[in-house]
């Protein structure tokens, strides 16, 4: 896989990523997240990392703002289940089991 393939498929993970939470399927999130994370880590460890041309540095710019855009989308729809879900979990008078 070379440098820029390796960005390529964390965009489109990315992309799917913000699909699954536009559905509300947030099972499919958290798989996706886990995806990302590894995928993260490939690039990381990426030999292929080399001097890039104008070309594939601008490339490589529009594939980070797409998946840094995507990001921001998903933790804009998550931030009301957060706050949903830490209103249950700060409900006076029950446990916190009862809560669960």
């Amino acid at each position: 896989m070379t440098f820029l393939s390796h960005y390529e498929v964390l965009a489109d993970a990315s992309l799917a990523m913000l699909e699954a939470a536009r559905a509300g399927d947030w099972l499919k999130v958290s798989d996706i997240e886990s995806l990302c994370v590894q995928l993260v880590a490939q690039l990381k460890a990426s030999k292929a990392q080399r001097r890039l041309n104008r070309a594939e540095r601008l490339r490589k710019r529009e594939l980070i703002r797409r998946i840094l855009a995507q990001d921001a989308e998903i933790r804009d729809l998550l931030e009301p289940r957060f706050t949903h879900i830490n209103r249950l979990i700060n409900l006076p008078g029950m446990s916190r089991t009862q809560r669960l």
